[in-house]
């Protein structure tokens, strides 16, 4: 409880006197170290939330109903696969956030919402379990949001590991054969490792330039990092995990979890689990229907 009375007490203060920060594997607040637990939305109009008249007012919304709950933290896809957002001229090149010149002030309208119901936001900047489009991006928007209280990361994409291609490769930060040994590489694209990579880093590369204090993290979609512990998957998942296992030195975030998703474990016990075993933020899956 004291850490969400903690945020609260922050949000609710300067716009520029505090930020999420990360001490070794802990995110702290205000000087203290803080745990996250929130929903993750993801959208409510898949690609279409911000920009060219897209934004009406319905997230902002959920923001109150996680408040109510009890929550602190909400996850929120931004330009998703690029259909509407950002604009790309015919050679593929970025030309501006969105046609309408809404996009930024649509975000600023959703981060001020957050920050009136004492909630921290992570914006997941793509998507790769589905993958259309793709182009490589400046990011306007992380100067323009630069220092709002209630901004707790940029996350470059999400599950980037369904759309790579799965091969061998001599260098082993593009060698892909692990992880498509379990499933990854679903949507069919086939993107290099190599390419992703560079996607990621030019990205976080900019953010940090337009905003040195934003945090940046990523949407991982499986546990692989834990291969360096356990000899298969399998081990892995027949097991319960603590955020220690991974041998981590920073924060781990629960992107998604859902109890249809875990035994049907109720959810509370979901929740205390991750919050005892050292993970520092956890987001309830909100199902699309």
């Amino acid at each position: 409880m004291k850490a969400f009375l903690i945020i609260a007490a922050c949000l609710a203060a300067s716009a520029s006197a505090v930020k999420l920060t990360v001490s070794g594997s802990s995110l702290m607040y205000g000087g203290e170290k803080v745990y996250l637990s929130g929903a993750n939305a993801a959208w409510n109009s898949y690609g279409y939330d911000f920009g060219n008249g897209g934004y009406d007012g319905s997230l902002e919304t959920w923001l109150a109903e996680v408040k109510a709950a009890g929550g602190n933290s909400f996850r929120i896809w931004v330009h998703v696969e690029g259909y509407s957002t950002p604009n790309f001229d015919s050679d593929g090149y970025v030309t501006a956030c969105d046609r309408t010149g809404d996009f930024i002030n649509d975000v600023k309208k959703f981060l001020d919402a957050a920050q009136a119901n004492d909630i921290l936001v992570t914006l997941t900047l793509w998507n790769g379990a589905v993958m259309g489009n793709q182009a490589y991006i400046n990011l306007p928007l992380a100067s323009a949001l630069s220092g709002h209280p209630a901004l707790a990361a940029y996350e470059a994409i999400n599950e980037p590991e369904g759309s790579v291609r799965v091969e061998s490769n001599s260098n082993s930060c593009y060698d892909t054969t692990v992880i498509g040994q379990s499933g990854a590489g679903w949507t069919g694209v086939g993107i290099p490792m190599e390419r992703f990579l560079t996607f990621i880093g030019k990205q976080n590369i900019v953010i940090k330039q337009n905003d040195p204090s934003a945090l940046v993290t990523l949407g991982s979609w499986g546990e692989f990092k834990l291969y360096a512990v356990y000899e298969n998957i399998n081990e892995i998942r027949n097991k319960e995990v603590s955020a220690s296992d991974y041998k981590l030195d920073r924060p781990i975030v629960i992107g998604e979890f859902a109890s249809v998703c875990s035994l049907n474990t109720p959810l509370s016990d979901l929740h205390n689990y991750a919050y005892s075993h050292g993970y520092a933020v956890s987001y309830i899956c909100i199902i699309m229907i």
